[in-house]
């Protein structure tokens, strides 16, 4: 009973000094406070004084304390409503048509088809040019330099020069003088046939290409001449096909031309085994 006494009376001992009155007007003054949920009241047994603190003090082994209840849980909050989607956009007008583009090589698709005998887009010049089953054949002819014959190929005819992305051949020739310039050539021919841009493997006999063996010739990236079949001297002589393009790109193809002859070797034959243009290819003769 007496500790309980002491208890009681250290708690009110606690709120006097918590609370004090100001000037006589009977308000009350608040001073500092913490809350808790645990109140320890401790006694001196050698003076019987009694001490509230929040503090664990050792050397007041002998202490009550008030533990608080935890509150009740709070009610959760209400959760809040989805957004509305906005709507979809209205679609807007159609853009004009773009430019056709221009027409393409034939050739199956850009597929390599195989042919056994010359026909549409291709012809011979002259019956010393014949497919045979090793490939188209031309001559022999004995003086290179006076006798010669073409393969036209005519799949390419109202393109632009620009229009030409890819072009090569593969053929095969032989001489029994070993001539420098009896290198089967190329020309395309520009604007009606009045103008041509002629791929000379030779590079005007500054190049020897091997004679009885199979040479494919990239015509696209290569040294080419502008009207100038024979090697005339006259600047600028070779070009390299950008340059020729640049200067020529919009004028109108005619033809393009496969030759052997009309430039030296004495006999002279050759063999065209392959065409490629534009992703078409064409072998001639036996698959």
């Amino acid at each position: 009973m007496r500790k309980l006494i002491v208890v009681l009376t250290a708690l009110a001992a606690m709120t006097v000094a918590t609370f004090a009155l100001a000037g006589g007007s009977g308000t009350v003054r608040t001073t500092s406070s913490k809350v808790t949920s645990r109140l320890c009241v401790y006694i001196d047994h050698r003076s019987g004084q009694t001490f509230g603190d929040l503090s664990t003090i050792a050397k007041f082994p002998s202490r009550t304390c008030i533990i608080g209840k935890r509150g009740a849980r709070g009610v959760a909050g209400a959760r809040g409503t989805a957004g509305i989607a906005g709507t979809a956009g209205t679609q807007g007008p159609t853009g004009p048509q773009g430019p056709r583009g221009t027409a393409g090589v034939d050739g199956a698709d850009g597929q390599d088809t195989t042919l056994q005998r010359l026909s549409d887009p291709f012809a011979g010049t002259n019956a010393t040019v014949a497919t045979s089953l090793d490939g188209v054949q031309f001559g022999p002819y004995p003086d290179g330099g006076q006798w010669g014959g073409s393969v036209v190929y005519s799949g390419a005819n109202d393109l632009t020069l620009a229009d030409i992305g890819s072009l090569s051949y593969t053929i095969m020739h032989s001489t029994l003088n070993d001539s420098p310039i009896s290198a089967p050539y190329l020309r395309i021919f520009l604007n009606g046939d009045a103008d041509d841009v002629i791929f000379d493997p030779t590079e005007c006999a500054t190049v020897v290409p091997p004679e009885d063996q199979f040479n494919t010739f990239n015509v696209v990236g290569s040294d080419v001449r502008y009207d100038d079949d024979s090697c005339d001297g006259v600047p600028p002589d070779q070009q390299s096909w950008d340059d020729v393009v640049a200067a020529h790109g919009d004028e109108t193809v005619s033809g393009i031309y496969v030759t052997a002859g009309f430039a030296g070797g004495a006999p002279l034959s050759a063999i065209l085994r392959t065409f490629a243009i534009n992703g078409a290819s064409f072998t001639f003769g036996s698959a």
